[in-house]
């Protein structure tokens, strides 16, 4: 499968539609996902809204190959897999909510972008390449 599990997160403000967001999270994350949705305060004191999707393995696949054929290829050429490789071997993600929520999964490419965060879990064991993990799941193998 190539992957163990997956999460998106989002932080809503108090102004967000959460119910839209978590509907977006719902599409994203697949039929099998765990949604959890946590009210707190933020650093600076004003109410937030965390919203985490957890997957299973198959569904974390498929959420990934949601990500559109452009942020797919921007992924591939330049190390860009490689880079978002963790010590723990995470590959670690950022989508643009505004997209999502329109039914696109595109990558988020600017710091002013309200985004969702992914990060999915490698199943790699010694002498596996992390970076051949990833790049299968994109092509679909």
């Amino acid at each position: 499968m190539s992957l163990h599990r997956g999460v998106w997160e989002v932080y809503a403000s108090a102004v967000d539609n959460v119910e839209l967001i978590t509907d977006a999270l719902k599409w994203l994350s697949g039929e099998n996902s765990k949604i959890e949705i946590e009210k707190e305060k933020s650093v600076f004191g004003s109410l937030q809204t965390t919203i985490r999707s957890s997957m299973n393995s198959k569904d974390a696949r498929f959420s990934l190959n949601l990500l559109s054929e452009d942020s797919k290829s921007a992924l591939m050429n330049n190390n860009e897999i490689e880079r978002r490789i963790d010590d723990d071997k995470n590959f670690h993600i950022r989508i643009k909510l505004s997209d999502l929520v329109m039914g696109d999964v595109k990558l988020s490419d600017s710091q002013e972008d309200v985004i969702v965060k992914g990060k999915f879990k490698i199943e790699a064991y010694p002498g596996d390449d992390t970076v051949t993990k990833i790049t299968e799941i994109f092509s679909g193998k």
